[in-house]
């Protein structure tokens, strides 16, 4: 983004992040990432131990295992809710392994299209960060699926994605809560995110027409 920087303008998620940036004498103009396709993909995965998980009813979680995402508390969420089947993507670390109970998966680094097998047949999906002002890649690929997601109480994911998924604090009894009323309220939620998803998208066109305007 070099001509906006020349132009003394910015590119950023949310109006918090906005309004600090506008402080600073810049330009901004609030934009999230290009609104995905729904997937197309076939059914049969690329790595035959995936067929079993993707047959069942399950909680999506992709993790980079980093600093600000709860993993102790997503833990022990999932051994409280043993009905509910997570899969933990991303390459956990040992002890996270080892402490884990029976209804959680991990299946390690999977290719592009399982991964997108993964999100394509997840019931719910799972977005969790402790940090303010971070947008979540998982809660995009949730609204370009029409997935119903769980997700961080933040300022910024409640101004996009409103009621269309339900907010959690980084706590086990919240995750655990939250995601078992998604669970049980799947269909719905997935209605939310197809209406959130088409609104937008309308708001999204607009947002493009203003960035080519000023790097034009």
């Amino acid at each position: 983004m070099r001509i906006l920087r020349r132009r003394g303008s910015a590119v950023v998620t949310g109006a918090a992040l906005a309004e600090r940036t506008r402080a600073y004498g810049v330009d901004v103009l609030e934009l999230h990432d290009i609104i995905d396709e729904p997937i197309v993909v076939s059914d049969a995965p690329d790595d035959p131990k995936l067929a079993t998980v993707l047959e069942r009813e399950y909680v999506l979680v992709p993790l980079a295992y980093s600093f600000d995402e709860p993993v102790d508390a997503l833990l022990t969420a999932a051994e409280a809710a043993p009905e509910v089947n997570w899969v933990l993507t991303g390459r956990a670390p040992e002890h996270v392994v080892t402490r884990a109970p029976e209804n959680v998966v991990f299946p390690g680094f999977v290719s592009r299209d399982d991964y997108r097998r993964l999100v394509k047949s997840a019931t719910v999906m799972a977005a969790l960060t402790t940090q303010e002002d971070t947008m979540q890649r998982v809660g995009y690929e949730a609204l370009g699926e029409g997935k119903a997601l769980v997700t961080s109480s933040t300022a910024v994911l409640r101004e996009f994605f409103a009621d269309a998924a339900l907010y959690v604090t980084p706590d086990a009894l919240s995750i655990e809560k939250q995601v078992r009323e998604a669970v049980r309220t799947a269909q719905l939620l997935r209605q939310r995110m197809i209406a959130r998803r088409a609104e937008l998208e309308q708001t999204q066109q607009t947002q493009l027409a203003a960035l080519a305007a000023v790097a034009s």
